[in-house]
């Protein structure tokens, strides 16, 4: 399966949502015990405005059903796919590292199975979320009561290992870790390191030391809200512009975009003058760029359909399904030019963004 780097289906996804709304392998034995959230963790925390885009999209993926690759395509956590309810997945916020600010997490509100663990980790970067770590199958993230991370994994029955680490701004700082290798050595498979997850095979231990380590990490039960409860940042603190549409009726269409313009043409700003930057960081921000341009689409679609009549809307649902299926061929088509090289990711990314912003224009002269 080809995994695109940004949310190339959240226009899909959207409209899914104007018309509608485990059997997961663990990955080892979850020693440590539960525990409450520390005061200095307190739901109170304030949601930074832009992780509210992460929030949405995982919002429009359990409303419309997205299945695993769903997930994955809109550089997501997959693991969401095993849900089906609002109600089921939530976020939290707390400062894990101390430095003043919140980072976000995602993960399931209620989970026997997996006390403690989270799918996604973000951070604010640069003014923009930063993912520290996002979990997988039989590759798992749990935070625990002091606020450290724990890591379990294992490729099969003779080889695991239990990781912790400390948040430490936009990455995990190893601490410690214990590895379970019988394949290295039958008879004392179990080994410790602070140097590396895996690999390190300088220090045995005793399977009663490897016990005494893991249960110093309490795992902690995560207060997450459920998405069903989500307010945006803007709705929560009064403005009803963010969900209403009120923008344009207030300044009409070039204010409506006046916000986003900015935006673009700071991140083309960079793209097309800052000679320092590398290949990856230019085609995170062609990602961000299209992220833009589609979070801009969703929002004018929702105030589109708080505003026409139903015929109308379903003439342009009928129309935008298929502005869809080409766009996607033209980013594909773009891509497809490198041959899996790296400049392809930051084209389909380019083309898409500006695919994008045409149709935002094309449909905002719907507004009344």
């Amino acid at each position: 399966m080809k995994k695109k780097l940004i949310y190339s289906t959240s226009a899909i996804a959207a409209l899914c949502l104007l018309t509608s709304f485990s059997i997961p392998v663990q990955a080892a034995d979850n020693t440590g015990s539960t525990q409450p959230v520390p005061e200095n963790s307190a739901d109170a925390v304030q949601l930074d405005p832009q992780y509210c885009s992460i929030i949405e999209q995982y919002i429009t993926g359990i409303s419309s059903k997205w299945d695993f690759s769903g997930f994955s395509e809109n550089n997501l956590c997959y693991l969401a796919g095993y849900n089906t309810d609002l109600s089921q997945i939530g976020y939290y916020l707390s400062d894990l590292d101390g430095n003043g600010t919140a980072e976000l997490l995602i993960g399931e509100v209620s989970n026997s199975d997996y006390t403690g663990m989270f799918y996604d980790l973000y951070t604010m970067a640069s003014e923009e979320p930063a993912l520290i770590i996002r979990s997988a199958e039989r590759d798992r993230y749990y935070l625990c009561s002091d606020l450290s991370v724990a890591n379990e994994g294992s490729s099969s029955a003779f080889e695991s290992f239990w990781a912790y680490y400390n948040v430490n701004g936009s990455q995990l700082q190893l601490k410690e870790v214990v590895n379970l290798d019988s394949y290295y050595d039958q008879n004392s498979p179990w080994f410790y390191s602070t140097a590396e997850r895996w690999g390190d095979r300088s220090t045995s231990i005793s399977e009663s030391d490897a016990d005494g380590i893991r249960s110093r990490y309490e795992y902690m039960k995560i207060p997450f809200t459920p998405l069903s409860q989500y307010e945006s940042a803007d709705t929560a603190a009064g403005n009803p512009s963010a969900d209403s549409g009120s923008g344009a009726e207030s300044g009409g269409h070039s204010d409506y975009l006046q916000d986003t313009e900015q935006k673009a043409a700071e991140i083309e700003q960079q793209l097309h003058t800052d000679a320092s930057l590398t290949q990856a960081e230019l085609t995170s921000l062609a990602g961000s760029l299209y992220r833009l341009w589609d979070d801009e689409l969703n929002r004018l679609w929702a105030d589109l359909k708080a505003s026409l009549d139903s015929q109308t809307m379903d003439a342009l649902t009928q129309e935008e399904l298929q502005w869809i299926e080409d766009k996607e061929t033209a980013m594909n088509d773009a891509a497809a030019q490198y041959e899996g090289g790296s400049l392809a990711p930051m084209e389909y990314n380019l083309v898409g963004a500006e695919w994008t912003k045409d149709r935002v224009y094309e449909l905002i002269e719907y507004l009344p």
